[in-house]
């Protein structure tokens, strides 16, 4: 793990850090407005995210339009085996349209690139993808498909029931963030088990009522006549007793 994992706080804070700051200025900083407050979800493990049993249950839960957990959202995916190399996908909902940028951070010198580029996608489910000019050495036709792979997973996966364990940020490693314009140090880690899941023909029923207020994030739910419809995002709790914030560490157990 990264030393910031180790710690309990995924490495995509030092981005929201950095983009907060705009420094150095970020191509189309206008769209990344919302990402110094956005939820977390970390994959800790990157073969097991482009594993085939995450593909099987990408398809099985996919859909042709791709939906949000929330109207603001980072994923996280850690390629463990090559120095905890990662790659960080943004993505906001304005006005029905999804936009997402791709950025990534060397182990070596632990420093996140600019976004890579910028992938738009329609209320049709179509979706376009354009390169960051200045990131001239890398192929269009390669990023766009590593986008586009990525965000439909990552959405399907965290879209499957989840057990989440609330966590705190230290208030040692608050300071500094929060002086450059991040926020959140109440969330929330998620563990999926994909064994379970497939084994599940749809998610078992329970409560997800809370005291306090938080975010419930974007779900699909199958009805009683099998039809399968999208939850947005909503607020529910109640303020008055405090809130939640929650970021999410997706953990990829084996189907076997």
């Amino acid at each position: 793990m990264t030393s910031d994992m180790i710690q309990g706080i995924p490495a995509a804070y030092d981005l929201k850090r950095l983009v907060a700051l705009n420094r150095p200025p970020f191509w189309r900083h206008s769209l990344l407005r919302g990402l110094a407050a956005a939820p977390i979800y970390v994959f800790p493990d990157q073969n097991a995210f482009d594993a085939d049993d995450a593909a099987f249950l990408t398809r099985t839960i996919g859909v042709d339009q791709l939906r949000l957990p929330h109207s603001e959202v980072i994923f996280e995916i850690i390629d463990a085996e090559h120095g905890h190399r990662s790659s960080v996908i943004y993505a906001t909902e304005r006005e029905h349209v999804i936009h997402a940028f791709l950025f990534a951070r060397t182990p070596i010198h632990k420093r996140w690139t600019d976004a890579l580029c910028h992938a738009r996608y329609e209320p049709d489910g179509s979706g376009t993808c354009e390169l960051n000019p200045s990131a001239k050495s890398l192929n269009e036709e390669d990023i766009s498909t590593v986008i586009h792979g990525m965000i439909r997973r990552a959405t399907a996966l965290i879209m499957a029931e989840a057990c989440n364990k609330e966590i705190q940020v230290t208030r040692l490693r608050r300071s500094m963030l929060a002086k450059h314009g991040v926020s959140g140090w109440s969330y929330r880690v998620a563990t999926i088990d994909l064994g379970n899941i497939l084994k599940q023909s749809e998610p078992a029923g329970g409560t997800h009522a809370s005291p306090r207020w938080h975010i419930r994030r974007g779900h699909w739910r199958t009805l009683n006549n099998g039809q399968r419809v999208f939850v947005r995002e909503c607020a529910v709790g109640d303020p008055a007793r405090g809130g939640v914030v929650k970021d999410y560490r997706i953990e990829l157990g084996s189907a076997a």
